[in-house]
């Protein structure tokens, strides 16, 4: 005889199905139909935060992309991102960090979009934070060799400068740096003037504790020989 064929009914999360054994006249029952491997569940991101003195969020956007802010009261330099991507491969990318210079010190923020991230792998974040300083170079009838925005405490800052064709530096007394802080003790620093008068040097080294140096002026005037 012919086998009656009898539709299971299947539960809408696909999970289950059933039927009434009711009208059914033979033990001998056969079930037939497909199955499909459910795909493994996608974890929430974890960052690992290395740069000590920074603090780590982030947010994702569906199951691959990630954005992390990075905040400091520092000033973060170096730092890089590494993470896993959809493709299996390891990538190590540049971050690039915005300051923000206030008047007691230098502070840091940085933002990372990625998009192709393997949640299954942390995300990496290598760097530092190291206290800084603002610059204000105030220079009349001369340039200077460099003009940082900002520099790093106990690190020295070799400086140069020039004056324009015409000028000199005839009076020590207007060349010179300082720095501010509420342990300063306001004393100006004379630059090293050469023999003619043309080029101005000093090496300006900081306090390493911040309130002794907040901010640093380079102040300089070359006048017309």
């Amino acid at each position: 005889p012919m086998a009656d064929e009898m539709p299971m009914a299947v539960s809408g999360d696909l999970k289950t199905a059933t039927l009434s054994s009711q009208g059914i006249g033979s033990t001998d029952i056969t079930i037939t139909g497909n199955t499909k491997v459910e795909p493994e569940p996608i974890p929430d991101p974890v960052v690992t935060n290395n740069i000590t003195g920074a603090s780590e969020t982030h947010t994702k956007d569906g199951d691959t992309a990630l954005t992390i802010n990075l905040t400091s009261t520092k000033m973060m330099r170096n730092v890089t991102v590494g993470y896993t991507n959809t493709s299996g491969e390891t990538v190590s990318l540049p971050v690039t960090v915005t300051p923000d210079i206030k008047p007691e010190r230098v502070e840091s923020s940085a933002t990372v979009a990625l998009t192709d991230v393997d949640f299954h792998v942390a995300v990496v974040l290598s760097g530092e934070a190291k206290d800084a300083i603002g610059t204000t170079f105030t220079l009349s009838g001369c340039k200077a060799s460099t003009e940082p925005p900002y520099i790093f405490l106990g690190e020295p800052l070799s400086l140069t400068l020039t004056a324009d064709e015409g000028n000199e530096f005839a009076d020590p007394s207007k060349v010179y740096y300082e720095f501010e802080g509420a342990f300063s003790g306001g004393e100006n620093h004379p630059f090293t003037i050469a023999e003619d008068k043309l080029t101005a040097t000093a090496t300006i080294v900081t306090n390493t504790d911040i309130i002794y140096n907040t901010h640093l002026i380079v102040i300089a005037e070359a006048q017309q020989k």
